[in-house]
Order: C-alpha cells, then sequence, then structure tokens
C-alpha cells in the first residue's frame, strides 16, 4: 500500500492537525486551569473555614454554660419586683435552652383603657 498525499491533502491533514492542538489548547487555558485555581481558592476558604470552627469550638469548651439551675439560684438571691423577676427568669430560661444570648429587648405597655361612649 503506498500512500502519497498531494500538496492539498497535506496542507489539510496540517491544518487539522493544527486545530485540534489549538482547541485542546483553549480548552486547557479557558476551563482547566480556571477550575484548578478556583479549587485551590475553595480549598484555602475551607481551611480557613475550619480554623474558625475549631476557635469557636476551643472556645465554647473554655465558657462554662449557663444552667437552668444557676439562674434560678441567681434570681432567688437578688430582690425584684414579682413580674420583672418572672420576665427576667423566661428571658434566662431561653437564653439557656436555647443556647443564645439575648442581648436587647423592648417593651410597650398596651393601654387598654375603654371609654364608653
Amino acid at each position: 500500500m503506498n500512500l502519497r498525499l498531494n500538496r492539498k491533502q497535506l496542507f489539510i491533514i496540517l491544518a487539522l492537525f493544527a486545530v485540534c492542538l489549538a482547541g485542546a489548547a483553549g480548552l486547557y487555558w479557558f476551563v482547566l486551569a480556571p477550575a484548578k485555581s478556583g479549587l485551590a481558592g475553595q480549598k484555602a476558604a475551607l481551611k480557613s473555614e475550619q480554623q474558625v470552627l475549631s476557635s469557636l469550638q476551643s472556645k465554647k469548651q473554655q465558657s462554662p454554660e449557663l444552667q437552668l439551675g444557676n439562674v434560678v439560684s441567681l434570681m432567688r438571691k437578688i430582690p425584684a419586683k414579682p413580674l420583672a423577676e418572672q420576665v427576667l427568669l423566661q428571658f434566662r430560661m431561653a437564653e439557656a435552652l436555647s443556647g443564645s444570648r439575648i442581648t436587647e429587648t423592648d417593651a410597650q405597655q398596651d393601654s387598654a383603657g375603654t371609654s364608653g361612649s
């Protein structure tokens, strides 16, 4: 089998090879390289989030949690108005049960004055 190509066929084969090579290079530069850099960024973000998580966990272990029994015993020691004491006790119990902290509250008195007109 004798394979002889004329100039036109050889030029078409070389052009096709060059297009395939350019396509592979474009695929690398526009798809694979950004994916690799994105992966590196995600790994760095994961590492920083893990550091934050570990510091929060160690901070949680260092500070003892407020327990419901401690709140009740403290409320017995501090004299206060009965209704205010009950409201504060409910806030403290809500904090202890939910594991959160109430930093600000707003109270409004409802004037339920009915006028007989």
